[in-house]
């Protein structure tokens, strides 16, 4: 999930461009995605590359996804389709096609704002394309069951016990090869570092790089989770996202192919999180609640980062036949990161459902 970016819905309002308002949401939302398609149609990058970045990024905020697509996207304005509604939030959805062939839905959020329905984001789902969470993660229970898994956690490490053997083995690698992961650390951070700096010296790019990270946290599901307001089960939720996507599928299999995919993946996904939680406007107020999930969940990617950097150099020095030593290296810093992760991830939920409304307010 890039689960980080969860932080980012305390501010939905000022990362989604508002499209339209009024008294009726059918209409509203209608109106929305009109507006939506005019102002992609009226994108010209080259045009704005003319006058300044700025121009550019506050254009592309406003849409919040690839210009060129939405422009050749028609909509089915005759099937508006109701997905969800509550007193104060209604999704509704056209059909529609992209291109030739390519069938989808454009997705209209709206909020209730005293008497008038506020149209909050619009984005285009192409049919296919997209991974949402899984449904058992939408179940009540789930709370209750990663409350389970993270008091027997507490239990294995606080007694002997095979998760502390693969600790303390996993840091044992780690130790043996801490150039590497010193190296590794200075490197991912400081692209994280770098598009901290690029956010804060443009802040409308900024803010498109957050309006397209909330966007995607929309289509899979998380904005439903977080109105559950129940924090075991939004850390299960970041949990499952940022180790099944973030740490196996986007990191260990490209560590798993000597390396390079990973560092590559994970320099572009840190300079991406620098960019979009960089410390402009409101943001700036919300630093102090970042710095943990910064240090805590991006260290769990930078830990098996590392290790595909170990298992590269292992199958050098010892060739084939340490080629199992040098994979057993990898795998060994996913206990660690496992554990990260699910500390993170209670830290995060917590943050984001109470600590930060009780700062910034509801």
């Amino acid at each position: 999930m890039k689960a980080l970016l969860a932080l980012l819905f305390a501010l939905l309002p000022l990362a989604w461009a508002q499209f339209a308002s009024g008294p009726n949401p059918a209409e509203v939302a209608r109106d929305a995605v009109e507006v939506w398609q005019t102002r992609a149609r009226a994108f010209d990058p080259f045009a704005l590359a003319m006058t300044s970045p700025e121009a550019a990024c506050r254009e592309f905020a406003a849409i919040g996804q690839d210009p060129g697509l939405v422009a050749a996207t028609r909509v089915n304005f005759d099937d508006l389709r109701e997905l969800s509604r509550s007193e104060e939030r209604i999704v509704y959805s056209y059909p529609s096609v992209t291109g030739v062939d390519a069938l989808g839905r454009v997705e209209v959020s709206l909020v209730r704002q005293g008497e008038l329905w506020q149209a909050e984001a619009v984005r285009l789902q192409l049919g296919g394309l997209q991974v949402g969470l899984p449904g058992f993660l939408r179940h009540d229970a789930t709370g209750w069951l990663f409350i389970l898994l993270s008091g027997y956690l507490v239990y294995l490490l606080a007694r002997p016990s095979w998760l502390r053997r693969w600790l303390a083995e996993g840091w044992g690698v780690l130790k043996r090869f801490r150039g590497i992961v010193i190296v590794t650390i200075i490197a991912l951070y400081g692209a994280y570092g770098l598009g901290s700096w690029f956010g804060v010296t443009l802040p409308d790019c900024q803010l498109a790089v957050a309006t397209l990270a909330v966007g995607g946290l929309d289509s899979i599901g998380v904005v439903d989770v977080l109105q559950a307001n129940n924090v075991p089960k939004l850390a299960a939720v970041i949990t499952y996202w940022n180790f099944t996507q973030g740490t196996l599928l986007t990191t260990l299999i490209p560590a798993y192919l000597f390396a390079i995919p990973a560092y590559v993946i994970n320099l572009g996904r840190f300079f991406v999180l620098g960019v979009a939680l960089a410390p402009v406007g409101p943001l700036a107020a919300l630093l102090p609640f970042h710095v943990p999930v910064i240090l805590i969940e991006l260290l769990a990617y930078t830990l098996v980062t590392a290790g595909g950097a170990i298992f590269l150099v292992s199958f050098i020095r010892e060739g084939l036949k340490g080629y199992r030593t040098a994979v057993r290296r990898l795998l060994l810093t996913l206990p660690i990161a496992f554990i990260l992760l699910v500390a993170g991830a209670w830290y995060e939920s917590f943050a984001i459902l109470r600590l930060i409304p009780a700062v910034a307010g509801p």
